[in-house]
């Protein structure tokens, strides 16, 4: 348990496209599993590692964010002590305009603030693009033992080129050579996976020398970039793995969830819990002549049609004789009579009107924006 630690979490990555699942929040509270959001796994990774001093990194749209995550008390993160839970919203200047940002970072000023405001040995950099069950215990002992001025975990898995990846090349020391960007024709199949361990004072001279540069971003590949002036080592996870960085790879992500009991057994079942906000609802409601099917389906709904191979969040109507299959429907959501609908995300508070009949492709499914009425 790393105590002499803390974390810093890149709430999002404006390099990877979600469509209509990041219009209205960043990539961090994208819904996952029927009743949790993509930074509940990172966030429970690290509380999992006994790391209790938090921050969260924002840029933008990160209402839905704060509301999820609140004062941190699902973690454990609510404290009057210690350090706890530190939201990082974007920074302000005097005449309340805020300075531009690079892509995917938050502002380096409130990070060196941060940073100093703690007194751990470690600073643990993360960002929400890889879900996975693990501690960072063995990285941390290993960083320690190697003596290497960095240490990043990846893992091995075959990058697309119609998706975001970092690529890492690495000699057999595990020494980073190069990274590369959806690269063309990959050199090696290990791909980092957020997650980056560093000293503290090594970090805050990083940060500093970044502001005087006029700098003003954080992030994953431009650490790593700093290969050329540090040492850097790969430490390589060889737990499950999944890689959310496109609409495809979401909804695939889910349906492996809903087929493999392995999937779900390795991001739930293994041992280490994964914290979320708790909602209390009422259970699931089926009338008798429904059927649900191969299903994932979350307290409060109710269901007087048929579901097959769908994932429904908290609060979703299916109407009678309302037919999905293939499908992700989030909170609250609505789905009339006789609607059919295959291979479709449908976002929170959305209402399908009767008779609406939407097939999507399987590889790249049909997104329907929150909110809206179809």
């Amino acid at each position: 348990m790393f105590k002499d630690a803390m974390a810093l979490i890149l709430a999002d990555n404006k390099r990877i496209d979600m469509g209509e699942l990041t219009r209205h929040r960043p990539l961090s509270a994208i819904p996952y599993a029927g009743r949790y959001r993509i930074v509940d796994f990172m966030l429970s990774n690290i509380v999992n590692t006994g790391i209790t001093s938090v921050g969260i990194m924002t840029y933008s749209k990160y209402r839905s964010l704060m509301d999820h995550i609140g004062t941190g008390s699902p973690w454990d993160l609510d404290r009057k002590n210690t350090q706890g839970l530190t939201i990082l919203p974007p920074y302000a200047n005097a005449d309340n305009t805020f300075p531009m940002y690079s892509s995917d970072n938050a502002d380096l000023i409130s990070v060196l603030d941060y940073s100093r405001s703690n007194h751990g040995k470690y600073v643990l950099v993360t960002d929400c693009t890889m879900l996975f069950s693990s501690t960072f215990d063995d990285m941390i002992l290993r960083h320690e033992a190697s003596g290497a001025d960095l240490t990043f975990l990846y893992t091995r898995m075959q990058p697309r080129r119609d998706a975001y990846h970092l690529v890492v090349d690495m000699d057999r020391k595990n020494n980073l050579r190069n990274v590369f960007i959806r690269p063309e024709k990959p050199v090696t199949n290990k791909v980092s996976m957020g997650v980056i361990v560093l000293g503290k004072s090594l970090f805050e001279d990083l940060v500093s020398e970044s502001i005087s540069k006029g700098d003003r971003g954080l992030s994953i590949y431009s650490l790593l970039m700093l290969h050329a002036h540090l040492q850097i080592k790969g430490f390589e996870c060889k737990h499950f793995v999944q890689h959310i960085n496109s609409v495809p790879s979401y909804f695939a992500s889910t349906m492996q969830l809903l087929d493999a009991s392995d999937a779900r057994k390795a991001l739930f079942w293994s041992g280490l819990p994964v914290y979320t906000k708790v909602k209390d609802e009422a259970p699931a409601l089926y009338a008798t002549d429904s059927l649900a099917s191969g299903c994932i389906i979350s307290d409060g709904c109710r269901i007087m049609g048929e579901v097959r191979r769908s994932m429904l969040f908290r609060g979703v109507m299916v109407a009678r004789n309302a037919r999905l299959r293939n499908c992700i429907v989030m909170q609250d959501s609505y789905i009339s009579e006789n609607c059919e609908l295959e291979n479709i995300i449908i976002d929170k508070n959305c209402v399908i009107r009767p008779g609406i009949k939407l097939v999507g492709s399987y590889e790249y499914p049909i997104v329907i924006g929150k909110g809206t009425v179809l």
